[in-house]
């Protein structure tokens, strides 16, 4: 699939019945956080001022030697899967990589993730990224027009704007995991939750 491909539908995208318990798993006492200073390699590396972030695993298939998965949430995102599916051009199907949900917190100033890709050297890759939102919020996610092989090569001063996506409950957008994109923190909301999805797409065999 082109990895220019994104989309940003402008509706619900799970109906209600199967948003609502995914929201809800998250409000319970289940998801057990873990704060990370620094959301990725770029960050860690980088001495600009940033935020972190507390994140949630519930599926991780990279992790080497071990397989993590959180099957009491993963069930209950069949639906998610299945939208993202149906969203993509032509019959393809997906296969998860990594799922896992961010919660950035309020901040006095506007800072954001600095610019990263999801996955290193996929541009020649059918490997996706999704952002799923759980709460209407303020903290756009960015996307730039550039990819990249990883996040210590990008240039921030040679970066585009594509789009600026705010956070809707039950939205969701869906671009190729080398573009390079950012996250901003919330400075009106106490908190942003949404889920990051990376998912290798597979064409259907007729």
């Amino acid at each position: 699939m082109n990895k220019n491909f994104y989309i940003i539908p402008d509706y619900d995208f799970l109906k209600e019945e199967h948003f609502i318990p995914i929201r809800n798993y998250f409000e319970s006492s289940h998801p057990l956080w873990t704060f990370l200073p620094d959301t990725n390699k770029a960050e860690k590396n980088s001495n600009e001022p940033h935020a972190g972030q507390f994140t949630n695993t519930i599926l991780n298939t990279s992790v080497k030697n071990k397989r993590q998965i959180n099957k009491l949430v993963f069930k209950s995102m069949i639906p998610l899967f299945k939208g993202i599916e149906n969203v993509l051009p032509e019959e393809h199907s997906i296969v998860p990589i990594r799922v896992k949900c961010n919660l950035r917190y309020k901040r006095n100033k506007t800072d954001k993730t600095i610019p990263h890709v999801d996955v290193y050297n996929a541009q020649d890759t059918n490997i996706f990224s999704a952002v799923y939102y759980l709460d209407n919020a303020d903290g756009n996610t960015i996307l730039f027009k550039e990819f990249a092989d990883t996040s210590e090569s990008i240039d921030i001063n040679k970066i585009n704007v594509l789009a600026k996506i705010k956070p809707f409950r039950n939205r969701i957008v869906v671009f190729h995991s080398s573009r390079v994109h950012a996250g901003m923190s919330p400075m009106v909301s106490d908190t942003r939750r949404m889920i990051n999805l990376v998912f290798k797409v597979n064409k259907k065999s007729k």
